[in-house]
């Protein structure tokens, strides 16, 4: 017999697959997300540079997104580059 002692005897087995409502909950995230994203790329387009720069700034902060100039379009983006 082993000598180490399991951390977790006293937890029930964790299920083979995920919960059904894992799926939803992450479907849900990611679209709150994905209005989230689309609403401050409509705000950052309405930027007037570099007076209004800091709202930018505040956009990365807050929500983590990082916006990119797209010299085609003349429109900003999410960078998704890390």
């Amino acid at each position: 017999m082993s000598d180490e002692i399991d951390p977790d005897w006293c937890l029930p087995p964790r299920p083979l697959k995920p919960l059904p409502q894992v799926a939803r909950l992450t479907a849900e995230r990611d679209a709150l997300r994905a209005l989230l994203v689309k609403a401050c790329v409509e705000i950052a387009d309405r930027v007037d540079f570099p007076s209004d720069e800091w709202m930018l700034r505040h956009m990365k902060d807050k929500y983590g997104i990082r916006f990119r100039w797209n010299e085609t379009t003349k429109t900003f983006e999410e960078d998704t580059t890390k």
